[in-house]
């Protein structure tokens, strides 16, 4: 997975709960097809400590996932709120996902800042990743600047075949070294 699309609404509906949870934590769904959300479900946060961390309630998960699945779509993601914090994955946050869903993006929707905060991440054992959020774009509008290792190596063979020639030119540019005469003995 390297992009979440999301529609300007599904981001306002997931601040929205984001707000209204504060001091708590939201947390809920994400269903889609092909890394774009289509549905949106909030589910309750029964941590012990909801300011801090999430919990979902276990039969708002099971129903939430059944209702993705009756509408034919996936689950793509799982969303909550770090009401005091940057939208960064915390080591809970990490764990988490690593053991119940490595295989869909996590969005964090920070409210550290005046203005809300939403990032993504693709969290797989071992490894964090950042994940482009598109928020109202087509994907077909985003351009896409991952270059592939061919792509990479022929910059890399570029860079060096510049970088010889412009050595080259400018040895040649060079005046030529004075004589050296022998010192008087």
């Amino acid at each position: 997975m390297e992009y979440l699309r999301l529609s300007h609404e599904q981001a306002r509906a997931m601040i929205h709960h984001a707000q209204a949870s504060y001091p708590a934590e939201a947390c809920g769904l994400i269903g889609g097809q092909a890394n774009t959300a289509h549905l949106l479900i909030p589910v309750t946060n029964v941590a012990a400590n909801p300011n801090s961390q999430f919990q979902m309630a276990a039969h708002e998960l099971l129903q939430g996932l059944k209702t993705i699945e009756v509408a034919g779509f996936d689950l793509i993601g799982i969303y909550h709120s770090h009401p005091k914090s940057d939208p960064i994955p915390s080591s809970t946050d990490i764990q988490m996902a690593e053991k119940h869903y490595p295989q869909v993006a996590q969005v964090i929707i920070s409210l550290k800042y005046q203005r809300p905060r939403l990032k993504a991440w693709h969290i797989q054992p071992g490894r964090v990743d950042a994940l482009d959020l598109i928020v109202g774009k087509s994907v077909a509008e985003t351009p896409s600047y991952r270059l592939s290792r061919a792509q990479q190596m022929a910059i890399v063979l570029a860079a060096c075949l510049s970088l010889i020639i412009m050595l080259s030119i400018s040895l040649t540019l060079l005046p030529p070294a004075p004589l050296l005469t022998p010192a008087p003995r």
